[in-house]
C-alpha cells in the first residue's frame, strides 16, 4: 500500500478475539516478535513471526510503496483483524468495497485502500475478503474479514496469505476508434466506446503506466477496473477481449485507419472478461482479468497499452469512462497482486557449467542470429558464454545472451515440446520455449526447465547423449533423469566483475611475463600498440626467450604505455606476500586487474624446491553457492593462451584444488598491483604462513 504524506505510516495492527489482544511488534505473551528482515536490491521484507498464534505479519517495502501481508500458517478460529489508522485532516468512507480517504476541506480523494484477496500454497485464489470501517471518536479502525469456509476447506494448503493489491492509476492516454468514422479521433472524449453491431464497430485503447515492483516479485493476478453507465433496464452482459498493442500511438491523432491495421495489436487476446449490468445506472469498478498481459509487461514487453474489443454477449454497445471523466473515481485502473519470495537465483549474468562434462553453454561460432545452435565448449569467459538471467515475475526466467545489444535469448527451437529438441538463439518477446524455471538438485547443482519441457516426464537443458566431453556437442531439451550422470545438471556461476581485456597468448615459451604485462597494460589503456617482441627487446636488450622478474614486468608495463599521451600507472611489486581472498576481490571490484606469479614446487614442504614459475592475469570473478571463482587469463599455450576459473585455495596452493578442479604444483609467490590504499594489506605466502 502506498501512503501519501498526510497519512501516518505507523499503522498499528490489532488482532483481537474475545479474550486477548496483541499489538504490532508483540505476540500474545507480550514479547518482541520482530524476527526476520530480508533485504533485496530494490526492496526490503520485514516479517513479524508469531504476531498471533500461527499468524505472521509481513511488510514489503519497495521505494515509497508499503505492501502488507497477513500470513496464516494454519487454520485458526480467527477470521477477522482490526487495524487502527491515525489520520490527519482526512475523512474516511467505505465505498464500493474500498476505503476512500479524502481531504476534509476540499473533499478531494487522496488515497484508496483496495480490498485484499487471499491465496494458499497451491496458488488457489479467493476474493472472499471484505473491508468494513469503524470510527471511534477521532480514530478509524479497519476490519478485515475473511471467508472461514474457504479457509477450512480440506483442499486448502497452508500457509494462506491475505494480500492487498498494488494499484496502477496513472493513465498515459486513452481513446477509442470507430469503423464508421474511420478518420475521427476521440482522444478527448469522456467515454471509451466498445461496440460491435449493425450500426458501428468500435474498440477502446488504453495505456496506464505500471508501477515498479521488486525484482523478486511473482505476479499472482491482475485486473483492470472500469466504470460505465448502462442504458439497459434488464440483465445484459458483454464479453470483452484484451489485446496487447505493439506500437506507440498518439492519443490526439489515433483513428480507425491507424489502429485497425495488421500488427497494431496482437491477433489473439491475452485475457478476457465479462461486464454485466441489470439496470439503468452507473456501474463502478467492474473488473476484467488482465493477468497475462500484465505479466508480459513486467517480463520485458514494452507497455504500449491495450485494445479492449467486443467478443460476444447480449450487450453490444458499452461506453466505459475515460480519464477525461469529471469523476476521478470512475477512471480506469489496474490492480496487481504479487508476492515477494526468495528467488532460486538472483537476476544477473551467469556462466553455465555442465556438472558432467565441465564445459560451458556457448553460442556456436559466436554467430548472433535466429536459429544459431547452442552447444558446449571449454571455458573462454567471453560474451558467448555469458547469460543474463532475468526473473519474469511469473515463476520463470528469460536467459538472454550478453554477446549482443540485441535481444537474443536462449530457447527451444520453435517452442517444441519434443525430447531432443535443439536449444538455439531466438529473438522476440519470450514465449514458452524461451522461459525457464530453475530448481536445485540434491547434488548441489541446478536444473533448467523450459516451460515447453514441463509435464511428465520433465525435460530440461542437457548435453546431447553422444561424445559427452567433446567441444561442440549440442545442448538439447531432454528428459531429466535423477542419477549420477549429471549431463542434465548445471553449475551456475554468477559473474560479479570482469575486465574486457582480450586474452593474449605468449609469443615464445618463456614469455608469459611479457604477455601478462601487455594484458595488464591493455586493461587500463586499450590503445597499447607496442608488441611483446618490442617490450622484451626494450627490457632485455634483445628478443631473448627467457623469463622475467617482477622488476622487468613493471619495466615492460611502463614501456608498453609510454607511447600513449599522459598515460601512467603507479605499480607495486609483492614478493612472498600475497592477498587475502577479500582483498583480491576488492582490487577487482574497484576495476583493477592483478598479475600473479605462481612457482612450481616439486616438494610442497620445501620452499627451495621451486623448479620454475609462470605469470598470469586475474581479470575478474564469479560466485556459485557462496564459493568464489577467479577468472584467469593464462598466456599459455604459446600463441593462443587459455582462460579458466580458479579457486582461491588452488591459487594459493595448487594441491588444494576445489570441487571440479585438478591439482597442480603451483604456489602463489608474487604479484604486481596498482598502488591503492590497501595495496600493503598483504598476508604471507604459503611457505611463510
Amino acid at each position: 500500500m502506498c501512503f501519501p504524506g498526510n497519512i501516518k505510516t505507523d499503522i498499528l495492527p490489532v488482532i483481537e478475539n474475545p479474550k486477548n489482544s496483541a499489538l504490532f511488534g508483540k505476540n500474545s505473551a507480550g514479547e518482541d516478535v520482530l524476527n526476520t528482515m530480508y533485504e533485496y536490491n530494490d526492496s526490503a521484507k520485514i516479517r513479524y513471526n508469531g504476531i498471533w498464534a500461527d499468524v505472521d505479519l509481513e511488510y514489503i517495502l519497495s521505494g515509497n510503496n508499503v505492501k502488507e501481508n497477513l500470513i496464516l500458517n494454519k487454520y485458526t478460529e480467527i477470521s477477522s483483524w482490526k487495524y487502527k489508522m491515525e489520520t490527519e485532516n482526512l475523512s474516511a468512507e467505505f465505498k464500493d468495497n474500498k476505503i476512500v480517504f479524502a481531504d476534509i476541506k476540499s473533499g478531494k480523494v487522496v488515497f484508496e485502500m483496495e480490498p485484499p484477496y487471499m491465496y494458499d500454497a497451491d496458488n488457489n485464489i479467493s476474493h472472499s475478503v471484505n473491508y468494513s470501517l469503524e470510527k471511534i471518536g477521532d480514530e478509524f479502525f479497519i476490519n478485515v474479514c475473511v471467508d472461514t469456509g474457504w479457509l477450512k476447506s480440506p483442499e486448502r494448503k497452508y500457509p494462506v496469505i491475505i494480500d492487498p493489491p498494488l494499484r496502477a492509476t496513472t493513465i498515459s492516454k486513452d481513446s477509442h476508434v470507430s469503423r464508421n468514422n474511420s478518420n475521427a479521433n476521440y482522444g478527448s472524449d469522456t467515454g471509451l466506446r466498445i461496440q460491435n453491431d449493425a450500426n458501428d464497430e468500435c474498440f477502446a485503447l488504453l495505456k496506464i503506466i505500471m508501477p515498479s515492483i521488486p525484482s523478486n516479485a511473482t505476479i499472482r493476478s491482475s485486473f483492470l477496473y472500469v466504470s460505465f453507465f448502462s442504458v439497459y433496464t434488464y440483465l445484459t452482459s458483454m464479453n470483452v477481449g484484451i489485446y496487447g498493442i505493439n506500437y506507440s500511438w498518439n492519443e490526439s491523432s489515433v483513428n480507425w485507419n491507424t489502429a485497425n491495421v495488421s500488427g497494431f495489436c496482437d491477433s489473439a487476446h491475452s485475457d478476457t472478461g465479462t461486464l454485466t449490468c441489470s439496470t439503468f445506472a452507473y456501474y463502478k469498478a467492474r473488473y476484467i482479468n488482465t493477468t497475462n498481459i500484465v505479466k508480459q509487461w513486467y517480463a520485458g514487453r514494452t507497455n504500449n497499452g491495450i485494445a479492449i474489443k467486443y467478443e460476444s454477449g447480449t450487450n453490444k454497445t458499452l461506453p466505459i469512462e475515460s480519464k477525461e471523466s469529471a469523476d476521478a473515481t470512475m477512471h480506469p485502473y489496474y490492480s496487481v497482486n504479487y508476492t515477494v519470495d526468495d528467488l532460486i537465483i538472483e537476476n544477473g549474468t551467469y556462466f553455465l557449467k555442465n556438472k558432467r562434462t565441465e564445459k560451458y553453454v556457448d553460442i556456436e561460432n559466436s554467430i548472433m542470429a535466429n536459429g544459431t545452435k547452442i552447444h558446449q565448449w571449454a571455458f573462454s569467459g567471453d560474451d558467448s558464454q555469458r547469460w543474463i538471467f532475468t526473473y519474469l515475475h511469473d515463476g520463470y526466467y528469460s536467459i538472454k545472451s550478453a554477446n549482443s545489444s540485441s535481444n537474443y535469448y536462449l530457447g527451444v527451437v520453435n517452442d517444441s515440446t519434443a525430447t531432443d529438441a535443439q536449444i538455439v538463439l531466438r529473438t522476440g518477446s519470450p514465449t514458452d520455449g524461451m522461459k525457464c524455471s530453475i530448481t536445485t538438485t540434491a547434488s548441489g547443482a541446478y536444473t533448467i526447465t523450459p516451460k515447453t519441457g514441463e509435464g511428465s516426464p520433465r525435460k530440461v537443458l542437457a548435453v546431447g547423449w553422444y561424445a559427452l566431453n567433446t567441444n561442440g556437442i549440442a545442448i538439447q531439451q531432454r528428459e531429466y533423469v535423477n542419477d549420477n550422470n549429471y549431463k542434465d545438471e548445471w553449475y551456475m556461476l554468477k559473474l560479479e566483475y570482469t575486465s574486457e581485456v582480450a586474452l593474449e597468448g605468449q609469443k615464445k615459451s618463456n614469455w608469459c611475463w611479457v604477455a601478462t604485462s601487455r594484458m595488464f597494460s591493455k586493461h587500463f589503456y586499450s590503445m597499447v600498440s607496442y608488441t611483446q617482441n618490442q617490450a622484451v627487446a626494450h627490457v632485455k636488450g634483445s628478443e631473448i626467450n627467457e623469463g622475467g622478474t617482477n622488476a622487468e614486468i613493471m619495466s615492460a608495463i611502463n614501456y608498453l604505455i609510454s607511447g600513449i599521451s599522459s598515460a601512467s600507472l603507479s605499480l607495486q611489486s609483492k614478493t612472498h606476500n600475497i592477498y587475502s581472498e577479500s582483498t583480491l576481490i576488492k582490487f577487482l571490484d574497484d576495476g583493477y586487474v592483478v598479475a600473479v606469479g605462481r612457482g612450481w614446487f616439486t616438494n610442497i614442504n620445501d620452499s627451495t624446491s621451486m623448479s620454475g614459475a609462470y605469470e598470469t592475469l586475474i581479470i575478474g570473478y564469479a560466485e556459485s553457492n557462496g564459493k568464489i571463482w577467479f577468472i584467469v587469463h593464462d598466456p599459455l599455450p604459446v600463441n593462443n593462451g587459455e582462460s579458466y576459473l580458479m579457486s582461491y585455495e588452488k591459487l594459493v596452493n595448487g594441491r588444494n584444488a576445489q570441487f571440479w578442479e585438478t591439482t597442480d604444483r603451483g604456489v602463489w609467490i608474487d604479484c604486481i598491483v596498482i598502488n591503492t590504499l590497501y595495496s600493503n594489506e598483504t598476508i604471507p605466502y604459503y611457505f611463510e604462513d
